[in-house]
C-alpha cells in the first residue's frame, strides 16, 4: 500500500469517527423526536454487531424493537459498504440505514433525514433491507 493510501485511509478513519459522533449527538439528545423514538445504543468495540459494520443500535416503541445504523462520509464509502457486504454475503436480521453524513450537515438535518428514514421504513412494514439515505 502507498503512503499516500495509507493517509487517505487514516483520514477517512477519523472524518467517519467524527461522522459517527455527530449523528450520535443528534439523536441522543432525544429533543424534538418522535415518540416512536425510544433511545440510541453504540455497540461495544470488537462486537459482533461492530465487526459487522453497525455503528449504532437505534431502539424504538414498534415492532422490530431494534433498528441498525451504518453511517458512511460519501457514496465511495457506501460502495464499498455494499461490496464489502455482497462479497461475504452478509445478510442483516434487521432493517439497516446506511447515512450518508456530510461534513456540512448541521444537527438539524440529521435529525430530520433520520426521522424521515425510519417513518419511510415504518410505512413499509420494515423490511429486512438496507436503507441508503
Amino acid at each position: 500500500m502507498s503512503n499516500s493510501k495509507f493517509w487517505q485511509g487514516q483520514k477517512g478513519n477519523i472524518i467517519g469517527r467524527e461522522n459517527e459522533k455527530r449523528f450520535y449527538e443528534a439523536i441522543a439528545s432525544q429533543k424534538d423526536l418522535p415518540n416512536w423514538f425510544e433511545s440510541l445504543l453504540k455497540p461495544e468495540d470488537g462486537s459482533e454487531l461492530n465487526k459487522n459494520g453497525v455503528d449504532f443500535l437505534v431502539v424504538i416503541r414498534h415492532r422490530p424493537r431494534l433498528l441498525f445504523v451504518q453511517i458512511k462520509s460519501s457514496k465511495r464509502g457506501v460502495k464499498n459498504f455494499k461490496r464489502i457486504n455482497r462479497e461475504l454475503g452478509r445478510y442483516f436480521s434487521r432493517p439497516i440505514f446506511v447515512f450518508i453524513i456530510r461534513e456540512e450537515y448541521y444537527a438539524e438535518k440529521i435529525k430530520e433525514m433520520f426521522i424521515e428514514a425510519v417513518e419511510e421504513a415504518m410505512k413499509r412494514g420494515f423490511p429486512r433491507e438496507v436503507f441508503y439515505v
